[in-house]
């Protein structure tokens, strides 16, 4: 069973956001301008990943502006431990994907003739 995990990873900008707050908490606003994202993706991928524990709310203090922002969790360090494991496993593989990839699309009629 791994419905939630590609609940989670069917978000594009779960990755991101999670390196992101890896490196330190950060404030929304932080992550909608760093990151590039609109709010009508960072709002709902936010709220999903809070959901289910991946981040959590936190207090980040800074002297005369401190206010509220997100950390990721000890769950949302573990996924992210996966996916350095998914990575690695694509990075040596990835000669034998692609290659796999253009004989596949070779022989396959993609619907361009």
């Amino acid at each position: 069973e791994c419905e939630i995990a590609l609940e989670l990873l069917a978000r594009k900008w779960l990755i991101p956001i999670l390196v992101e707050l890896e490196r330190s908490p950060r404030r929304r606003q932080y992550l909608f301008v760093t990151l590039g994202i609109s709010s009508s993706r960072l709002d709902p991928t936010i709220q999903s990943m809070t959901r289910w524990g991946v981040i959590e709310r936190a207090w980040i203090p800074s002297g005369q502006t401190d206010g509220p922002g997100l950390a990721i969790t000890e769950v949302g360090r573990a996924l992210l431990t996966a996916l350095t494991r998914l990575a690695a496993w694509q990075h040596e593989h990835q000669s034998e994907l692609l290659a796999n990839n253009r004989d596949w699309t070779a022989t396959h009629d993609l619907g361009q003739g």
